[in-house]
């Protein structure tokens, strides 16, 4: 047959093998598998063949990715039929049982590697690939196609993957992928770019409007591309009896075109004339060339492409149609990020989708992109910085701001930042709970310039498999009500719950466990106390107005791993937002703290030990340079305007016409400045007082850490200072609470505080004061002796003294002085909170008519 001529001919290391072995690794899928296994999961896999006469019994048998390990997994009995096919999954979960679905301990490598099916005695090869199966191409078996007639098998890439049946048609081969003489960025006009291929006697196809090029629709390559305007440059190559290429895209940007982009610029690229604003805003681009220039660099850039019908069609356009939702109003489409290094950091096809609610019918509209089979699978890139962030996605939001941009209601009054969601998700983050990770980017479409935008993970199951475990057939995914994944039957059965009366036994009961806190089997957990309250408190700090009947995701893990609800923030931009909640909000303004997420706090706000849990919260987040600590706010917040700043210009061009007046980079700044030096400053206690008003912060106070002797060679001396008229003090230092639960009872290894406390080991000291039957918040610290530093420089000068120190990582400072000898009594000069450590600090402080001073430093920080 002249297929078994040509495919002999492959320079793919194939290899013709006799039909008489009786049992084969038959089809092997490496790369794209949309196959799934019991967990929901599409792992790599492998199907045996029996050609034989007689059934095999397979208990025994092995199979392995390691040639010098023959047994490196083993099969359970399994009895293989003649002519039968059985499918293992490669997925490394090592299940097997006999009579359920089998998974090997290893994963195959789409690089190409070795694959041998072993018999029992550990040495005998029934069916081996020699040296290795080739690279293998995304959703592309590999295996067998067998000749009856020559009784001869062929390695080979197969048209269809058919697992458990019989092998589809193979390909000639696979036609390399399409080469570009010039990498996506931006570019100097004109020039030519050169596309090529590997394969020899491949046809180059391209197209330059943004469509994917097919053999019919693209112009065929016969020379060197002119590219005289920003650009999208699409190809891919074919040959007859081969796996075509993928539609491989690059976009060239000439900044000079964006600066002075219009709608006559949008229509000479293909875009439509009406239903869209085109143009830069000539008023703003044109007295600042060169920091536009620079602003348009400052961030990475998302070059999104696909074709003009996709996105502006009347009929069937997703941009044109922004308020349809579901599968049948999803697009193919590539999307490209490029660092500001100019570095291309990946370039894959995905599924493009309009994203969000009432923001829809704006103007500017954010967008969702999927990472999935039937494109090129999840996007494996390290897209956040973050060590512990997740490097695979299946989606991802690009975040045009809405509420907090120049179209809607912040914006409308110049109170736009276009930071606060993403500024309200690391908050959560920095709590210590899984949040979704986001960062900024310049998004063109097609090459033309759109605008400013936050790349954001989508916390649905995949997000919290990510993060928290598991495999997304074990999770709920719910968005404000609205089960993405999963069903409500777990949210719906924990409000019924905590409507009830609650109780010592019923509130340990919600979080999986017995009145004495020792996990019950039996409970399911419903509540993570923890991540629950520290979320509650960042929405009522922030003043979220638009919350809690919307805006928030939960996933709940229906297996015994779980740990209760995780409440994810989600279009968060509500926070912070004076222009629709004035400084003094209290939260939940629009709705009743009754509904959505917020209905387990409303219940349990009554309730003592769920208000101490509240209380001891906030203690952690409000004081002792806590992260919602003035310091510590303006600095993250600072920090992350500081990265958009000078982006706010171009997109102010772009879209700063769209509402009642022009908005500019000097309003951006007003506001920024605004919340800096008045709201960060002042929320906070505000907001104290609001929760001591609603009984969710006792009035009885909690002990402060008092100065000390410092460190001595044998240790540390903890000093502790009563804040109340009158109560007593107990502390423990074995990390357990001072109190009893549910009692006003001390725990048994509970202290009465009475004098400082050597300490010689890094220790955790935990402390209340008990007034009155009332216990204060949780005061708690961890101290190791001997890290405070010394100062590396004193310099005296005409009435002043400047000291110099280095803060060490992870520690908390508070720099002191005293007029006399030590012992007569420290005033506090400065906090250095452990959020700016690792840093040089110097401090210049007046000495007036005061001769002399004395100065040290202590760790932690004092309140």
């Amino acid at each position: 047959m002249k297929l078994k001529a040509a495919l002999a001919g492959l320079a793919l290391g194939l290899i013709a093998q006799p039909l008489t072995a009786q049992v084969w690794i038959s089809e092997l899928m490496a790369s794209g598998s949309t196959l799934k296994d019991e967990d929901g999961d599409t792992p790599d896999w492998i199907e045996i063949w029996n050609t034989g006469n007689n059934s095999v019994n397979l208990a025994g048998w092995h199979l392995t990715d390691k040639a010098e390990k023959p047994t490196k997994w083993t099969f359970p009995a399994t009895n293989l039929a003649c002519g039968q096919f059985l499918v293992v999954f490669a997925s490394g979960k090592d299940r097997a049982v006999a009579g359920a679905p089998l998974h090997t301990n290893f994963k195959l490598s789409a690089a190409g590697e070795y694959l041998g099916l072993i018999e029992p005695d550990g040495v005998t090869i029934a069916h081996q690939y020699l040296p290795c199966y080739p690279a293998q191409a995304y959703g592309v078996s590999y295996g067998l196609e067998c000749d009856p007639q020559t009784g001869t098998c062929y390695d080979a890439y197969l048209v269809r993957p058919t697992p458990g049946a019989t092998n589809s048609a193979a390909y000639l081969g696979l036609v390399a992928d399409p080469q570009f003489s010039v990498t996506s960025g931006f570019v100097d006009l004109p020039f030519t770019v050169s596309i090529s291929t590997a394969t020899d006697g491949a046809q180059v196809f391209f197209t330059t409007n943004g469509a994917a090029p097919t053999a019919t629709n693209g112009i065929p390559y016969a020379g060197p591309v002119p590219i005289t305007r920003s650009t999208v440059l699409r190809a891919l190559a074919v040959k007859p009896g081969y796996r075509s290429t993928r539609a491989a895209t690059q976009t060239y940007i000439s900044l000079t075109s964006v600066l002075g982009q219009s709608a006559q610029t949008a229509a000479a690229a293909g875009f439509p004339s009406g239903g869209a604003s085109y143009a830069m805003n000539q008023a703003i681009t044109g007295p600042n060339p060169s920091q536009m220039v620079a602003a348009l660099q400052s961030l990475p850039c998302i070059f999104l492409a696909t074709s003009m019908s996709n996105l502006f069609d009347p009929g069937s356009g997703i941009y044109a149609n922004s308020e349809e939702h579901g599968p049948a109003w999803e697009r193919p489409a590539s999307i490209a990020w490029v660092d500001t290094n100019g570095q291309s950091g990946f370039e894959v096809l995905c599924g493009l989708r309009m994203q969000g609610g009432v923001g829809r019918s704006e103007p500017k509209k954010s967008f969702r992109l999927r990472f999935t089979a039937e494109y090129e699978g999840p996007l494996e890139y390290g897209l956040f910085p973050e060590a512990d962030a997740a490097m695979k996605f299946h989606s991802l939001i690009l975040r045009a701001g809405f509420n907090d941009a120049w179209f809607w209601l912040s914006g409308g009054e110049g109170k736009a930042t276009y930071i606060r969601d993403e500024f309200g998700r690391r908050l959560m983050l920095g709590m210590g709970h899984p949040s979704p990770r986001g960062r900024f980017a310049h998004l063109y479409i097609n090459g033309l310039y759109w605008g400013l935008y936050n790349v954001t993970e989508r916390p649905n199951a995949d997000f919290s498999c990510s993060y928290l475990g598991g495999s997304p057939n074990d999770w709920d995914a719910i968005k404000a009500g609205d089960p993405k994944h999963g069903d409500m039957n777990s949210w719906n059965t924990f409000v019924s719950l905590v409507e009830q009366p609650a109780s010592p036994t019923s509130y340990r009961q919600l979080q999986g466990c017995n009145l004495d806190g020792t996990p019950n089997p039996l409970f399911p957990v419903y509540l993570d106390r923890f991540d629950y309250i520290d979320y509650i408190i960042l929405n009522y700090w922030g003043g979220n107005w638009d919350w809690p009947a919307k805006n928030y995701w939960l996933g709940w893990n229906r297996t015994s791993a779980g740990t209760g609800f995780e409440c994810y923030p989600w279009d968060i931009e509500g926070i912070v937002d004076d222009a629709q909640a004035p400084l003094n909000a209290v939260v939940p303004e629009q709705y009743p703290d009754s509904s959505g997420v917020g209905v387990a706090h409303h219940y349990l706000k009554t309730f003592s030990e769920y208000k101490l849990d509240f209380a001891d919260r906030a203690q952690k987040w409000f004081f002792s340079g806590g992260l919602l600590t003035p310091q510590v706010l303006t600095n993250r917040f600072g920090q992350l305007a500081n990265q958009v700043q000078a982006a706010i210009l171009p997109e102010s061009a772009r879209w700063g016409d769209g509402n009642l007046s022009i908005q500019s980079q000097a309003a951006w700044l007003r506001e920024r400045d605004y919340i800096l030096t008045t709201y960060l400053p002042r929320r906070t206690g505000i907001v104290l007082g609001q929760f001591i008003s609603e009984g969710l912060y006792p009035r009885v106070g909690p002990p402060a850490l008092g100065p000390s002797a410092g460190p001595a060679p044998s240790g540390y001396e903890l000093a502790l200072t009563q804040t109340n008229a009158t109560g007593t003090i107990y502390f423990t230092l074995d990390g357990a609470d001072p109190r009893l639960y549910a009692l006003n009872t001390p725990a048994p290894t509970a202290q009465v505080y009475a004098a400082p406390v050597l300490l010689t080991a890094p220790t955790a000291i935990l402390a209340r004061v008990l007034q009155g039957g009332q216990w204060s918040a949780l005061f708690e610290v961890s101290l190791t002796p001997g890290v405070v530093p010394s100062f590396s420089g004193i310099s005296a000068g005409p009435g002043a003294v400047t000291l110099e120190f280095t803060a060490a990582a992870g520690y908390s400072y508070s720099l002191l002085w005293s007029p006399q000898l030590p012992g007569a009594g420290w005033s506090k000069l400065l906090n250095v909170p452990a959020g700016l450590t690792d840093q040089p600090v110097t401090y210049t402080t007046p000495v007036g008519g005061q001769a002399t001073r004395f100065f040290r430093l202590v760790s932690p920080a004092l309140p």
